[in-house]
């Protein structure tokens, strides 16, 4: 009876020393990780997941990595994984949760149980992308989870590992220091020239500064936002062909509506202008053939004399047309650059503030989008019309609206 417990207690303690061996602790790279046994082909599991540079000394614990770098994963068992049916070439890379369908693997090492993948952005991606920088950039950690995991099936392997993500590369302090020195180039010329005015300035102390161009503006704000927005999402996505066919819309219709008020403004002195220098021209030639046939002295009655009294009715004529005439505006004097935009001459107009209002807004839902899918807003046909219309009605009370 005792041999037969001694017998049995020693299998049960040959058994519980066998699983204790198996539970054991493995040491890689630059610390030691507890982790269970190697991974069974059959389940699809692995036993940790280490993210390490490889540089020529070994397998180094990691510390950032941006678009453009490649990162390497350590993983432990995938020696034994890969032997079954497994094909580490169908493994993909998952940050912050997402699997990246298009982050192939460029290089598999088996032997020393580690995968090199490209960090880059692929078409199918790019949303990813865009929550993945959107998130990092909203946490102020800029820290993400990695893994990774079988393609097919979605799920990426257990990870403890977080790898510091480079949203912004080195330059963007330079691309900053370039739209703040725009920035405030735009605002100098403005003050400084006729960049955004409505005609020329006058020189400095010889004359009062004409007013500033509502369009002019629009112009320079729509110019601002897209070129800001292009480089931003050029440095932060790698992408450089953002423009859309919303965005040349935009530009066709904030152009047009500078050319537009131009020519309106332009046009009203022109015919003020041809219509005084027609009539001066007919009242010239009025006196001089009155002072013709003064000169003859004609009998009363003659031809002449009728010739004479025809010629000074029709110099009253043209003098009262000119009397008539509105005459020619003094230069405009600007009153700020807030009343400049708001006002016409005769106080504040609503076509002036609705185009105001609506730039303004539209600007905000632009910036809004471009932070939120780091991308150029597709405005819709809709959006589009309403900015054409608002331009149009703009344009439209410009005809009849008084100088300033």
């Amino acid at each position: 009876m005792i041999s037969k417990v001694t017998v049995l207690a020693s299998c049960f303690l040959l058994m519980h020393l066998a699983e204790g061996r198996g539970n054991g602790q493995s040491t890689t790279g630059a610390g030691v990780v507890n982790s269970p046994p190697p991974a069974d082909s059959k389940t699809n599991q692995l036993t940790s997941v280490r993210v390490v540079p490889i540089s020529a000394s070994g397998i180094h614990e990691t510390t950032s990595a941006g678009l453009g770098n490649t990162v390497t994963v350590a993983l432990e068992g995938l020696d034994t994984w890969s032997k079954g049916s497994n094909d580490p070439n169908n493994l993909r890379l998952f940050l912050g949760g997402r699997m990246l369908e298009g982050c192939e693997p460029i290089l598999v090492n088996r032997e020393q149980n580690y995968i090199n993948f490209r960090l880059e952005i692929k078409p199918d991606d790019r949303d990813k992308w865009v929550d993945i920088f959107t998130e990092t950039i909203r946490s102020g950690k800029y820290a993400v989870p990695i893994s990774i995991g079988p393609k097919d099936t979605k799920q990426p392997f257990q990870s403890s590992e977080r790898l510091h993500l480079q949203v912004y590369p080195i330059y963007t302090v330079w691309v900053v220091l370039l739209l703040v020195a725009m920035l405030i180039c735009l605002i100098w010329l403005s003050y400084a020239t006729d960049l955004l005015r409505e005609g020329r300035k006058a020189e400095k102390g010889k004359g009062p500064n004409i007013p500033f161009s509502l369009a002019k503006v629009q112009m320079a704000w729509w110019f601002f936002l897209i070129i800001a927005a292009y480089l931003s999402v050029w440095m932060i996505t790698g992408d450089y062909s953002t423009p859309n066919s919303s965005l040349l819309a935009l530009i066709g219709i904030s152009a047009t509506t500078g050319l537009a008020a131009v020519a309106v403004d332009r046009n009203k002195a022109a015919d003020i202008a041809r219509q005084r220098t027609a009539l001066e021209i007919q009242e010239a030639a009025l006196a001089g053939r009155i002072s013709q046939i003064e000169a003859g002295n004609p009998a009363v009655d003659s031809s002449l004399d009728e010739e004479l009294q025809q010629k000074r009715s029709q110099v009253k004529e043209v003098h009262e047309k000119l009397l008539r005439l509105d005459p020619l505006p003094p230069p405009p004097t600007s009153r700020g650059f807030v009343r400049d935009l708001l006002e016409d001459g005769s106080g504040v107009s609503f076509h002036r503030f609705q185009m105001v209002v609506w730039t303004i807004v539209l600007g905000i839902v632009f910036v809004s989008s471009v932070y939120q899918k780091l991308a150029m807003p597709e405005f819709s046909v809709g959006l589009l019309g309403l900015l054409g219309i608002t331009s149009g009605t703009y344009i439209g009370f410009k005809l009849p609206e008084t100088p300033k």
